[in-house]
């Protein structure tokens, strides 16, 4: 699997048009398309014994193999402001990113107004349940930053955060569909989150 920068990038400007593959991001700009599930039950945010862990990677591997599909090829996207923390640059050994982009970010979240840099980073996988359960963990623990998952045939996209995971669709009917089926793992504030 090879990973053409700019074909995955013009691709991406048509699947989510104005939008960088940033997840956080995604969810206020693609609303519609949109639905976040929480790792734990009471939608508490962090593991706390081996049977909340057991239940954060059945979550997320399930969710991200309906989304990629097992053995779906995706692209793995790390983004990044400036050189990266020790903690990033494991991730991106890890999952043999290299650089994909350096982009201008006009919300960075660097903390310096002038500092409008971001540098993504991307590699191609392929997703299989349990393959990539040490980044799920480094994520959970809010070790390491946003890091998304990207199918390469449909866009879906699946975004892992320290308290659950956002899920994007190429439309809302899709979405509306597993808001259905994930229903049990939703947040009860009416903005989803």
């Amino acid at each position: 699997m090879d990973l053409d920068p700019v074909a995955f990038l013009a691709q991406w400007a048509a699947w989510y048009p104005g939008s960088l593959p940033v997840g956080y991001r995604l969810g206020e700009a693609h609303r519609a398309r949109w639905l976040r599930i929480h790792s734990l039950p009471g939608s508490r945010r962090y593991p706390e014994s081996d049977e909340d862990w057991a239940e954060l990677l059945h979550r997320h591997n399930r969710v991200a193999t309906d989304l990629l599909g097992d053995g779906g090829h995706c692209v793995v996207v790390v983004p990044s402001y400036g050189p990266g923390s020790v903690a990033e640059l494991r991730l991106r050994d890890r999952l043999g990113l290299r650089l994909l982009a350096l982009v201008r970010d006009d919300f960075p979240e660097s903390g310096e107004p002038e500092d409008h840099a971001l540098d993504l980073y991307a590699a191609p996988a392929a997703w299989a349940p349990g393959a990539f359960d040490d980044v799920l963990r480094w994520r959970a623990s809010d070790e390491t930053g946003p890091i998304m998952f990207v199918a390469r045939e449909t866009g879906r996209a699946y975004a892992p955060y320290d308290g659950g995971a956002d899920l994007f669709f190429p439309s809302s009917a899709e979405r509306d569909e597993a808001r259905r089926r994930y229903r049990a793992w939703l947040s009860r504030n009416p903005s989803g989150l």
